[in-house]
């Protein structure tokens, strides 16, 4: 059975929409930290105040990693190619990346797949969230199919 494949990771919605509800949860809680402080307990302003900055960085950092583009190839053996495409950018650069393979952490679920890539060669670990949306029907169920089976083969 051959389990190489290629596919285009678009930037995805539901993502966004993730994003958005957990970065709200986390500005609300400063607010209620705020509001619930009185002027002798000035930790809640503190900590209201650092809950208002986390939410922003992170719907910040979510935002920008949702906007790129990746191309994701398994081969026979069970080795991911990964390569970040800017189609911003007038000249689309996409260097062929080292061999990375699934590491401790990955989590396949039927509709969402949190992937854990480690290079083969050096310590980069670059870490994919797939959300169903992010590809078509048949390319999730593909890319699903071929993390589980390099999950099952013995390393």
């Amino acid at each position: 059975m051959s389990i190489a494949l290629t596919v285009t990771l678009r930037p995805s919605v539901k993502l966004h929409i993730v994003a958005i509800l957990f970065s709200l949860v986390i500005l609300f809680v400063g607010i209620y930290l705020c509001a619930t402080g009185d002027a002798s307990h000035y930790w809640h302003y503190l900590s209201g105040t650092f809950s208002v900055i986390v939410a922003i960085s992170c719907y910040l950092k979510i935002r920008s990693l949702n906007r790129k583009t990746w191309r994701i190839a398994v081969n026979d053996h069970g080795e991911f190619q990964c390569t970040c495409l800017n189609y911003r950018s007038t000249q689309r650069k996409s260097a062929i990346s080292s061999p990375y393979v699934l590491a401790s952490g990955t989590t396949l679920w039927s509709n969402l797949l949190f992937l854990r890539l480690k290079g083969r060669d050096s310590n980069t670990l670059i870490n994919l969230m797939i959300f169903s949306d992010a590809l078509n029907k048949d390319e999730f169920r593909q890319i699903s199919i071929a993390c589980r089976w390099v999950v099952r083969q013995p390393r």
